[in-house]
């Protein structure tokens, strides 16, 4: 709404009348390029708050803050097409402003405050500004094309008003599929050169993030990369993929995951598609890795395989293998196993803290079958966590479940079985014990009476 004007005829006070947002078109009648110039409007009118403003004739606007301030009149819509730029070389401040950047038009300058701002891009719209600077609250949605989206490159990411350097909670992101029809693949947003805000995978997530029209496309998430301080959209829930695409099962040839990359440190990777992942170096994987292996999959060692701490969930159906005399050194890492997963490991080595987790179906749990129980770095009983959930065994199925059947065992491993952590969830409860003469870990659950009766 325009600001009220009072005006005094004949010596009558004219009460206040609002007046009407108005459109205003660039047309750059004087040719210097300026906002700031009224000859460069229609009407020779420049944008006043709350009105419309079309770019549309490809020239490059510039705000030139020195003549006009840095602030922009409160709460413009400013339609941006036509391969047309707004810029600024020092600082412009959008002041509640909603800018629809369509292909081929872009945003460029110095310093842009976003303060209180809505950016729309359009799939080839471009943003190279060198600080992009968040601030109140925030929205970007991003339209993708039909092969995807040509990702924004401003220099710095900032944020002002921020909780330890850290806080996204101001802004929303939306990422728009509809016309997309490309494959399953990682799609970059924005790829800043530097991250000024201390934002990680994790305070990303305090932001409002949404995809619409995702149609059939499995579980897209909008995410922060950590690598390369980067937004963007990725499939499985953002989760990085194996897809075999280069058809020779190597985990260390990036064209077989779903974004073309390896996995990095601390990422949730998904192996859900049935094939066999070989593990060919003789060393550890990225640390803290979060492995999913569902859909019949199988994690192979053809050497060494070190979890460096990562924890590797092997649904019912899918295996842990290995050549002969290869490894699977745990390097403190956890393992969970529903019951139907498979260990046919060659040397299966317990390093460092170990933690296992057994989830039993009613039936019971498929005895695990690797080789050997290797110790590493002297380690014992002590340092391994059992955690062992029957709360869906039917006790009717027996008293007495053979958890892993090893052929041999380190002598470490003694037969006293000492310092061991178990702990057993659901039903009643029940305890676990070693069999060191035949190398099997055992589960013992309270067993199911009859009820007794007494008849005089």
């Amino acid at each position: 709404m325009k600001l009220l004007r009072i005006a005094l005829l004949a010596g009558v006070l004219v009460l206040p009348v609002a007046l009407q947002a108005e459109t205003r078109t660039w047309d750059n009648d004087s040719t210097d390029g300026l906002w700031s110039t009224f000859a460069n409007w229609s009407d020779d009118t420049k944008p006043e708050a709350d009105d419309t403003v079309i770019i549309s004739n490809g020239d490059t606007v510039d705000w030139n803050s020195t003549v006009s301030g840095q602030t922009l009149p409160g709460n413009l819509t400013i339609n941006l097409s036509g391969s047309s730029t707004l810029t600024e070389t020092n600082t412009i401040r959008l002041n509640g402003a909603t800018l629809n950047v369509a292909s081929g038009s872009s945003l460029t300058g110095k310093f842009w405050d976003l303060v209180g701002a809505t950016i729309n891009f359009e799939d080839g719209a471009g943003a190279t500004m060198t600080n992009w600077e968040q601030k109140n609250d925030n929205t970007f949605k991003f339209v993708l094309g039909a092969s995807g989206f040509t990702k924004l490159t401003p220099g710095t990411l900032q944020i002002a008003g921020h909780i330890n350097n850290t806080s996204m909670s101001n802004a929303t992101y939306i990422v728009d599929m509809a016309s997309y029809t490309g494959g399953v693949a990682v799609i970059p947003l924005v790829d800043f050169t530097t991250d000024g805000s201390g934002t990680t995978a994790e305070t990303f997530q305090w932001a409002t993030l949404i995809v619409s029209n995702a149609g059939t496309y499995p579980e897209p998430a909008i995410r922060w990369n950590d690598n390369d301080d980067a937004i963007e959209l990725a499939p499985y829930g953002g989760l990085l993929a194996w897809d075999g695409e280069a058809g020779d099962g190597l985990w260390t040839n990036a064209v077989n995951w779903n974004a073309d990359v390896l996995p990095g440190a601390g990422e949730t990777i998904a192996i859900g598609n049935g094939d066999t992942v070989e593990w060919d170096g003789n060393g550890s994987i990225p640390a803290n890795l979060t492995v999913n292996l569902t859909g019949g999959s199988t994690l192979h060692s053809s050497w060494v395989l070190r979890f460096a701490g990562a924890t590797i969930n092997v649904a019912s159906g899918c295996s842990l293998t290995s050549g002969v005399n290869n490894w699977f050194d745990l390097a403190g890492g956890t393992v969970s196993f529903e019951d139907g997963a498979t260990n046919t490991v060659h040397n299966w080595e317990h390093k460092g803290n170990n933690t296992f987790n057994f989830e039993l179906s009613e039936t019971g749990f498929e005895t695990l079958t690797p080789v050997h129980l290797a110790s590493g770095g002297g380690v014992t009983w002590s340092n391994a966590t059992y955690n062992i959930d029957i709360s869906a065994y039917d006790r009717a199925n027996g008293k007495t479940i053979t958890l892993i059947d090893w052929t041999s065992h380190h002598a470490n491993f003694t037969d006293t079985f000492d310092g061991v952590t178990a702990n057993i969830t659901g039903l009643d409860g029940g305890r676990l014990s070693w069999d060191a003469a035949n190398h099997d870990l055992i589960l013992h659950v309270v067993p199911l009476y009859g009820t007794i009766m007494i008849v005089r």
